[in-house]
């Protein structure tokens, strides 16, 4: 059958714990290669394990692939109107499905750069005024059964 670990009187144990040890293996590439799928499909193609291309999420539903330029070292850059046209492309092609919201996978340098643009850090402190000046009335529950 089997050998019995060092020290172990129960041959089962060992049986037992090489099997956990490949089942946890196992498990392991499976989620190595499910993150793989999901940044795949969060980029629009999935590649397989050889980087060859298996689905062109782009193509399968007929949705033109849109690139916004982010000119964030130009002072006047319109920073609001860029992240509302990549708002709209997104809405636009969700083909009828709901959304809850958008995410987007930055680096560190976009990130640095974005909320270190002028329009930005105004929009920004305008934001935290708001914030300081705007009072908010409590609503009691008993307003509402009303």
């Amino acid at each position: 059958m089997g050998s019995r670990g060092f020290g172990s009187t129960d041959p089962v144990a060992d049986v037992a714990s090489v099997v956990n040890d490949h089942l946890q293996d196992m498990k392991s590439r499976h989620d190595l290669t499910h993150e793989w799928m999901m940044l795949g499909a969060a980029k629009g193609q999935i590649l397989d394990g050889n980087g060859e291309l298996m689905y062109d999420l782009f193509k399968e539903f007929s949705i033109q692939k849109k690139v916004v330029e982010f000119k964030l070292s130009d002072p006047a850059f319109n920073v609001k109107k860029a992240c509302a046209d990549v708002c709209r492309h997104v809405e636009k092609n969700l083909l009828g499905d709901i959304s809850t919201g958008i995410k987007a996978w930055i680096d560190a340098d976009f990130f640095d750069a974005l909320t270190s643009h002028p329009n930005v850090e105004k929009a920004f402190r305008a934001g935290r005024r708001h914030k300081k000046t705007s009072v908010e009335t409590p609503v009691m529950a008993s307003s509402l059964a009303g």
